[in-house]
């Protein structure tokens, strides 16, 4: 099939706007781009490399001098909650639901979703149309200026009040990917800061704050979203006694060990660090100095990774856990050498080992 790639601003080309609608149309000759396509939400596309192109068309119309003509477009997405998404995937993975099963779920929860907001378009346009005003309440302005800092077992955050806001909420990701975390409502206050605390170490954490006017709207939920992850900390030793107290975890490092969830019994979970592939390839190195450097070796004595610690706190991160040359570690046993470089302890060395499972 023929592909118009300046379909995005037909205007730029000459004569484009006539080829497009001739492809769209078949006016062209050739089969209609959308020939064989049906209701069915699951239907495979006709196209062997689908390319997709807005056209946008009105018309035609007629004016004459001093018509003018008003165009009124509304786009809009439609989509099932993510928490339902997510227990739609877990329950097939289960064998508790057909694969078909749950997509028709997500189709008709998203039909229904797109639905309802155009819904909203039209009755915004119809306010307008009788009565020059919109109608449309208008939001309260979302919290500025966020500042998260993280601590021993705990995140503080703080932000800029919102004059006409009522109340604020914070939400939470515990790990994930980008574009793929779910974040829960965590708490709802007229204070302008909030002290997340009984966290676990070494676990990524992401947040936004909303904020509520007295009628109960919200604000937006990506304003202030963070993409930067907040590490929860442990305060660094300052005794001799470091040296027999430093852990690698989780250890053994089991790459298919599963994630551990907080919400969930220990016992029903993994110990791997929650969150997407790259939070579960992480490794915690704990009860270290506040400044030091960490030598890992293989086997047979080659050192594949060095790590600078110098945040002051006790725990360095190997997130994800990839070597100097960057590449995946095999399987076994490894050593590490950590030298504290600065602070009390400066000079002294501890050892230990660790096994990883891939």
């Amino acid at each position: 099939y023929k592909e118009f790639r300046n379909m995005l601003s037909p205007v730029q080309g000459t004569g484009t706007m006539q080829e497009a609608y001739n492809w769209m149309s078949g006016n062209d000759g050739d089969p209609l781009y959308q020939t064989g396509h049906s209701g069915n939400p699951f239907q495979p596309l006709a196209t062997a490399r689908p390319h997709y192109d807005p056209v946008l068309g009105v018309g035609p119309y007629t004016l004459a001098p001093d018509e003018s003509l008003k165009v009124a477009i509304a786009f809009s997405t439609g989509a099932v909650p993510e928490p339902m998404a997510i227990a739609l995937g877990d329950s097939v993975k289960n064998g508790l639901k057909t694969l078909a099963a749950a997509k028709q779920v997500i189709y008709d929860g998203g039909v229904d979703s797109i639905q309802a907001r155009f819904a909203r378009a039209q009755a915004a346009y119809d306010s307008y149309h009788n009565t020059g005003s919109f109608g449309v309440p208008m939001l309260p302005d979302p919290p500025g200026n966020l500042r998260i800092n993280s601590g021993p077992k705990q995140v503080s955050l703080e932000w800029d009040p919102v004059g006409d806001a009522a109340a604020y909420r914070v939400y939470r990701a515990i790990g994930g990917v980008d574009g793929g975390r779910v974040y829960s409502m965590v708490t709802e206050t007229a204070e302008t800061s909030y002290l997340d605390e009984g966290l676990t170490r070494g676990t990524s954490y992401y947040y936004y704050v909303t904020a509520l006017d007295a009628d109960g709207l919200e604000s937006s939920h990506f304003f202030n979203r963070t993409n930067r992850a907040a590490i929860p900390v442990r305060p660094a030793q300052e005794g001799g006694e470091w040296v027999d107290l430093v852990r690698v975890v989780p250890n053994p490092f089991n790459i298919k060990g599963n994630t551990y969830l907080e919400e969930s019994a220990h016992n029903a979970t993994g110990f791997n660090f929650s969150g997407g592939y790259r939070e579960q390839n992480t490794l915690l190195f704990v009860n270290i100095p506040e400044q030091c450097t960490i030598h890992i070796y293989n086997a047979v004595g080659d050192k594949i990774k060095t790590l600078e610690h110098t945040d002051g706190s006790g725990d360095e991160r190997w997130s994800p856990v990839l070597t100097d040359d960057n590449i995946f570690p095999a399987s076994g046993v490894y050593f590490y050498i950590i030298k504290a470089t600065g602070g009390p302890l400066e000079g002294q060395t501890a050892t230990g080992k660790f096994v990883m499972i891939r």
